[in-house]
């Protein structure tokens, strides 16, 4: 597992440092919002994947970004759930649409009567386009500023001439 998840960074960190795809990398941290933040729901789950599998999304970049968001998603429930609470019970003229939903055959089964998948879900969908462009800045800023600055670091050329980072990258190339 933890070879995985070592694999999954490694493909992140190359992507973020290569010039290209850099929407996809945007994309996928910003979908990512959605696996992040709702309760887990098998339908909507599946529904999620169908998604994915339907746009080029980076798979490193959303499973990095679910782990952010299931971070953040410890102080972000508070406000998920008044979100949900005020879409369901507060605003009175949307009661009938709610009402209709529950009263449908695939709905119910979204858990959307739930003020916390109700508010994940509206969140998450809020979250996107903000995500979307803060992380393509975050990856023009980086490319263009921090990467040079790295690569001319003093703890860069200790961390390259030790032998355990070759010890490293020999044992990476006997797990590939």
């Amino acid at each position: 597992m933890l070879v995985i998840l070592v694999k999954i960074l490694k493909q992140l960190i190359t992507l973020i440092l290569d010039h290209r795809n850099r929407q996809q990398i945007a994309y996928g941290v910003a979908f990512s919002a959605f696996f992040g933040l709702l309760p887990f729901n098998f339908l909507l789950f599946v529904l999620l994947l169908f998604i994915l599998c339907l746009f080029k999304f980076n798979l490193s970049s959303i499973f990095f970004g679910a782990l952010i968001f299931k971070l953040l998603r410890v102080a972000l429930d508070p406000v998920s759930d008044f979100l949900g609470y005020f879409l369901l019970v507060t605003c009175t003229p949307l009661v009938h649409f709610w009402t209709f939903l529950y009263n449908s055959p695939v709905f119910p089964w979204l858990n959307f009567n739930h003020t916390l998948q109700l508010g994940s879900f509206v969140l998450a969908t809020l979250l996107f386009f903000p995500t979307y462009y803060g992380f393509l800045q975050f990856l023009d800023y980086f490319r263009q500023t921090l990467k040079p600055r790295l690569e001319n670091s003093k703890l860069l050329t200790v961390l390259k001439a030790s032998p355990v980072f070759h010890w490293a990258f020999k044992v990476k190339d006997w797990i590939a």
